[in-house]
């Protein structure tokens, strides 16, 4: 495993743990995450940490499972399986809390500058499929 596929599992691993301190770390002061499917984009380190913890709010034991990771020049590709139980409202609808659960395909594209920090994430997955398991479509 390479440095930079190293500290991407590092932060994959604390978002699991809710270790927001630990995730933070991997982060750089003026890191981009962009959640394309759903048009939102946090700046800065605070901003990622708390789209994380929004994430945890609305799914309390969403994980990321199944960590697939390509490295070359800078940049990781990680592709995963996010599952969670929904467990309260979420999202930009925003979502009634409904305990449906989710098993999802997703990928992330990790920029890595270099000095061993994350500056940029953009993240992919199906919103439809999601919102039809958790049964906000039918």
């Amino acid at each position: 495993m390479g440095k930079n596929t190293e500290l991407v599992d590092r932060h994959v691993n604390a978002f699991n743990d809710h270790d927001y301190d630990a995730l933070g770390a991997t982060l750089a002061d003026d890191v981009t995450y962009s959640d394309i499917p759903g048009g939102t984009v946090s700046k800065g380190r605070a901003e990622v940490v708390e789209y994380a913890k929004g994430w945890h709010a609305g799914f309390s034991n969403a994980r990321i499972t199944e960590p697939q990771y390509f490295e070359s020049n800078g940049t990781v590709i990680f592709q995963f399986v996010g599952r969670g139980t929904q467990s309260a409202e979420f999202g930009p609808g925003p979502f009634p809390n409904t305990g449906g659960e989710f098993e999802l395909r997703a990928v992330q594209v990790h920029t890595i500058n270099d000095d061993g920090q994350i500056t940029n994430i953009d993240l992919y997955y199906d919103t439809m499929t999601m919102l039809t398991q958790l049964g906000h479509m039918g």
